[in-house]
């Protein structure tokens, strides 16, 4: 296989990485780093390694647990702030911001897993998990709502002279149901109208 070729495949790859590795539509890969020409999650890049190696330290007791217990708690607002600006606010996402509040919350992640494993549901660490892991499903939630597919008021007026629109071209071009524009627009409307999240049916 040529060089090039190499390049091309690697590039196919890159493109369509599974979303199991990425956790991002293409759209979004920005939020990715590539590893051996695929997209990984930049977030779970970082996590994971992170809170393995503060677990290991937990359970091996080189943690205090005074301090412990502050890295449960302080150590994933950072993270928990930068979500719930990205999701409710629409604040302008940085590789950067992402890797240091990701490492941070990671030491947090890394402690409780590390309590658990010597103690399932160890109250301190249940705790701070069930506490941001709320606060950010609510921030997603409310971010997912605000970005509904259909926010526009006008939205089914504007589709439906769209579709006469494009119904009265398509007979123009096609010299197919001139006379009956009506029913040509009808057929076409119901066949592309927008379901329920937003989409339109073929």
């Amino acid at each position: 296989m040529s060089a090039g070729t190499e390049s091309d495949s690697s590039a196919v790859r890159a493109r369509t990485s599974g979303l199991w590795l990425s956790h991002h539509w293409p759209e979004e890969y920005e939020r990715c780093m590539l590893i051996a020409g695929r997209h990984v999650c930049r977030r779970c890049a970082v996590l994971y390694p992170v809170a393995i190696a503060m677990a290991v330290g937990e359970v091996a007791g080189w943690i205090p647990a005074a301090i412990g217990s502050w890295i449960v708690w302080l150590a994933p607002i950072p993270m928990v702030v930068e979500w719930c600006a990205e999701h409710l606010v629409a604040a302008r996402y940085s590789p950067v911001r992402q890797i240091v509040t990701s490492a941070a919350a990671a030491t947090s992640a890394g402690v409780a897993l590390g309590r658990h494993a010597r103690e399932p549901f160890e109250p301190m660490a249940t705790a701070a998990m069930v506490v941001f892991v709320t606060i950010c499903a609510v921030a997603w939630v409310a971010g997912a709502r605000r970005r509904g597919p259909i926010t526009d008021p006008t939205w089914e007026a504007r589709f439906e002279q769209d579709e006469r629109e494009r119904a009265e071209r398509l007979s123009a071009m096609i010299g197919d149901g001139a006379d009956h524009p009506g029913s040509a627009t009808k057929s076409m409307s119901s066949s592309t109208a927008p379901t329920s999240d937003g989409s339109r049916s073929l």
